[in-house]
């Protein structure tokens, strides 16, 4: 499940992801395309589904804060979509994790920025990693 579908509209960009996708190769992609909001998760090393699991997050941000919606299978394999507002996502955890819910996909909304900017914004990162 690493399919990624991108759809832009307006000044944003929707990211539909399967959750096995590497959260730092999505990062890098939509930042290369010029949007913005994601460029902290270039350094977390782990795919979408456990990031949303886990509330993903490093230097101020989380994926709770550009997460739409997760597509989940619950224990007994019923496979349905829950909004961001229900999945009670604090820090490191989520109803995912509390209810040994499976992440399948998620869908993820960032605003337009600046190539420029971010690729700034990831080496500046980068270098506090480092550092």
């Amino acid at each position: 499940m690493d399919h990624i579908q991108y759809k832009e509209q307006e000044g944003e960009l929707l990211v539909e992801a399967g959750a096995g996708v590497m959260l730092s190769r999505l990062a890098r992609q939509v930042s290369s395309m010029g949007y913005t909001g994601f460029e902290y998760a270039t350094g977390i090393p782990g795919t979408l589904g456990g990031g949303v699991t886990m509330n993903a997050g490093a230097y101020g941000g989380v994926l709770k804060d550009v997460l739409i919606e997760a597509v989940v299978m619950d224990r007994v394999g019923i496979i349905f979509s829950v909004p961001v507002e229900k999945l009670a996502m604090g820090y490191r955890t989520s109803l995912v994790k509390t209810a040994g819910y499976l992440v399948l996909e998620a869908v993820i909304s960032l605003k337009k920025g600046s190539q420029e900017e971010n690729r700034d914004t990831m080496k500046e990162l980068a270098d506090r990693r480092i550092s």
